[in-house]
Order: structure tokens, then sequence, then C-alpha cells
């Protein structure tokens, strides 16, 4: 009850301090309180405004990803037939180079062969 009664005082003396207060710098609180309250509302729109950004950011940023991503995919696509077909035209070439190097060798036999012959054929004139 003690309590009571020295809150009520207490908060008696407060209403007489604000009253006090506001006969002195009334309206130069008042001013800048209006200045508070405006500087509260310009951060709470700043903040807003940031988060949007942000996420109009973020939404561009994973756009952008997306994008990469799939013109890397269509590369490595591109990439893999482009070896494939280099594979097949090389193996191409591979078999068109030993069936040359077997008729040369074969050629090369035929010729050393007839030489050899021809060889013997002199020898057996003289």
């Amino acid at each position: 009850m003690i309590e009571k009664k020295a809150i009520r005082k207490n908060g008696a003396a407060m209403d007489k301090i604000q009253a006090v207060r506001d006969l002195i710098a009334g309206p130069q609180i008042q001013a800048l309180e209006e200045k508070v309250e405006k500087l509260s509302r310009q951060v709470g729109q700043l903040l807003a405004q940031n988060h949007n950004e942000r996420a109009e950011y973020a939404q561009k940023l994973a756009q952008l990803q997306a994008d990469f991503d799939a013109h890397m995919e269509r590369m490595v696509r591109r990439a893999a037939r482009h070896r494939a077909r280099t594979t097949l035209r090389l193996n191409h070439v591979v078999r068109e180079l030993q069936k040359v190097t077997k008729q040369f060798a074969a050629e090369y036999e035929g010729r050393v062969a007839f030489a050899k012959t021809m060889a013997s054929l002199a020898r057996q004139l003289r």
C-alpha cells in the first residue's frame, strides 16, 4: 500500500515536471519530436526500399545465374558434339592411314621382290 502511494506521488511529480517542461520549452520540444518522427519515417522508408532492392538484386542474380548455367550447358553439349565429330574424323584418318601404309608396304615388298628377281636374272645373264 505504501508502494502504491509512492507510485501515485511519483506519477503526480512526473506530471508536474512534464507540465513545467511544456511551459519552458514546449514549441522547441514539439518541433524536435516532429523532426524525430519525420526521420523515423524516412528510416523506415529507406529500410523498406533497401529490402526491396535486395530482393530485386537477388532475383536478378538468380536469373543471371540460371541464364549462365543454361548457356554453359549448351556450350558443354556443343563441345561434346564437336569432340565426337572430331574423334570420328580422326578415326577415319587413322584407318585411311593404316590402309595406305599397308598398300605402301605391299607395294614396297612387291618392288623389292621385283628388284631381287631382276638382280637374280641379271646375274644369270652374265
